[in-house]
């Protein structure tokens, strides 16, 4: 039984930064970062205006 990896919302936000000031496309990021194109949108959606301290 394979347990689903979680990242923290701290995690993501970064992620999504990165993904933003990469010159890879959204595909070759995502492939890189091993997330589906899908999660990245679902991610984006929810924690896209997320503000870092």
């Amino acid at each position: 039984m394979n347990k689903q990896k979680r990242h923290k919302p701290e995690k993501i936000s970064l992620l999504l930064r990165e993904c933003d000031a990469s010159d890879m496309s959204q595909e070759s990021f995502c492939q890189q970062k091993q997330i589906s194109v899908a999660t990245r949108h679902r991610w984006r959606k929810k924690y896209g205006m997320m503000s870092t301290v």
